[in-house]
């Protein structure tokens, strides 16, 4: 076949062209063996074969502790028959009388626009996401806490406690083809998540000690702060509280 020669500019079209169409490819799947550490021998091989989502969290906690400045990376598969137009999450310290700010929201590295619905509870990500297929969710977010004690105190610095739940944006659960979005209730417990795994690092001042869902893999004090290295198995949400 004799080789066709074309224009320079013609070469940049079709190469434009084909990094446009190219299929999108979906998200490896993160490693799953880093959750297996608090779960009993004969359960591991189990866990590590689960399509739940996986969250990669950074919480930036100030020395008064009534904000966090934190990112959220979220792997999240479609395991419905369905393809989905959006990921529904939840902000639920909305709802509680604090406030979280979504501030930049990337899917698969492309910066997206959200839309907030249902008295800023939800966060609506458009996607595109066939059924088994993976992608991975960004968000850079900020979360003032409520100097005031509400709904049993879950979120709340209260003298020298802290209660931090809720403290990112949860993916919300997909059932019978639409998604969990109604306004939390304040009574009880209002979480509706699927279980999940979670990698988080929260950095905070070290004249507190924290209790938090999973276990400390490794804890650092530096200039009166500390880093903490935080994995669960899966569970179907992260808490953290810290004293005196």
């Amino acid at each position: 076949m004799p080789f066709i020669c074309f224009p320079k500019k013609t070469w940049l079209i079709l190469w434009f062209l084909a990094c446009v169409f190219v299929p999108a490819q979906a998200s490896d799947k993160p490693d799953v063996s880093l959750f297996t550490s608090d779960v009993i021998t004969e359960v591991a091989p189990v866990v590590e074969t689960l399509r739940a989502p996986v969250y990669r969290l950074e919480l930036n906690l100030s020395d008064h502790l009534l904000s966090v400045e934190g990112k959220a990376e979220v792997w999240v598969t479609n395991t419905s028959e369905d393809d989905w137009n959006e990921l529904v999450f939840r902000l639920y310290p909305n709802a509680l009388g604090s406030q979280m700010v979504v501030t930049e929201t990337l899917v698969d590295g492309a910066i997206v626009a959200p839309h907030l619905d249902v008295d800023d509870t939800v966060l609506r990500v458009p996607v595109s996401l066939q059924p088994d297929e993976a992608l991975t969710v960004i968000f850079s977010y900020r979360l003032e806490l409520s100097p005031e004690v509400r709904s049993y105190g879950r979120l709340a610095l209260y003298q020298d406690a802290l209660s931090l739940s809720h403290a990112y944006p949860t993916l919300s659960v997909y059932r019978d083809g639409e998604w969990l979005d109604d306004f939390p209730p304040d009574l009880g417990d209002p979480l509706v998540a699927e279980t999940s795994f979670f990698e988080v690092s929260i950095d905070a001042p070290d004249t507190w000690q924290f209790l938090t869902t999973g276990q400390t893999l490794e804890q650092q004090n530096v200039a009166g702060r500390q880093t903490l290295h935080v994995t669960t198995g899966p569970v179907r949400d992260f808490y953290m509280a810290a004293v005196r």
